[in-house]
């Protein structure tokens, strides 16, 4: 294949509909401008830093626990169920963490947020692959 015809591929597939969806979401996916609020919003409530870090820590496990169930009910559901699911615990999530300053409710906005996390993760490139792999270009993927 040459160049002209590799850049008229190339060419072609940015000016698909879809690939703006793509590279829009793949800008602010991990722009997660709420975290220095949220901070600063628990200091205020007297978390200590120490609670914070607990915080992340049970977020990041929820996280790891659900990656790869995420993975499967992407898989047999579909990834914009997936997606869906993803936004509806990052929305409860937050709903706890606004009935705070409750340590408790902190605690389960932090595993929502973090099976939000896991059902988000990796979620977009599998969108992505189904759609170069249905449109034959997946020679193409790098």
């Amino acid at each position: 294949m040459s160049k002209e015809e590799e850049k008229e591929i190339f060419k072609w597939i940015n000016n698909q509909g879809i690939m703006w969806k793509f590279k829009f979401y793949g800008f602010f996916k991990n722009l997660k401008f709420f975290e220095p609020y949220i901070l600063i919003i628990f200091l205020a409530w007297n978390i200590s830093l120490f609670q914070i870090g607990i915080l992340i820590a049970i977020q990041e496990v929820f996280t790891f626990i659900f990656e790869v169930p995420s993975g499967i009910l992407a898989d047999t559901r579909g990834k914009k169920t997936e997606l869906r699911i993803c936004f509806i615990f990052y929305s409860i999530s937050f709903i706890f963490y606004f009935l705070g300053p409750a340590y408790l409710m902190l605690i389960f906005g932090a595993i929502c947020f973090g099976l939000g996390e896991a059902f988000r993760s990796g979620t977009h490139k599998a969108m992505e692959m189904q759609w170069m792999d249905r449109e034959d270009l997946m020679q193409y993927k790098s």
